[in-house]
């Protein structure tokens, strides 16, 4: 059995991650969220997902793990959400605003003995912007 994950987001960043997902993990991306349906489900067509999600909670119900690609403002909000229903959550940096938001999520996993890991954007190197 592989892992499901739900992506938050449909932007670049996200591009990436299913693209390496697909051809390179054991994983399968199961869901795509973001705040506009119509976007979510291009992204779904395109990278072969068979959920668009109308609601964060939605898609995080068919995920065993979450990428949270969205922009930075939400990191923090959805990486608690992420992790409090259960999802392993990888988050794109920053995965929060300070310091003591930082603390609050490592906080969370280690409660919910989830893994949270942040992952070091790459949105600015010339191979990911093409």
């Amino acid at each position: 059995m592989s892992l499901r994950v739900a992506i938050v987001g449909y932007g670049a960043v996200a591009d990436v991650h299913a693209d390496q997902l697909r051809t390179h993990g054991e994983a399968e991306v199961v869901a795509v969220y973001g705040p506009s349906r119509a976007e979510a489900e291009r992204f779904a067509v395109r990278h072969h997902v068979n959920a668009a999600a109308d609601s964060l909670e939605e898609a995080l119900s068919l995920a065993d793990a979450a990428i949270i690609c969205s922009p930075s403002s939400l990191h923090f909000e959805q990486a608690t959400a992420c992790l409090n229903s259960g999802c392993h959550t990888l988050v794109e940096l920053p995965a929060a605003v300070n310091v003591a938001q930082i603390d609050l999520l490592a906080q969370l996993a280690e409660r919910r003995n989830r893994r949270l890991s942040c992952a070091h954007t790459s949105r600015f190197l010339v191979p990911f912007q093409k």
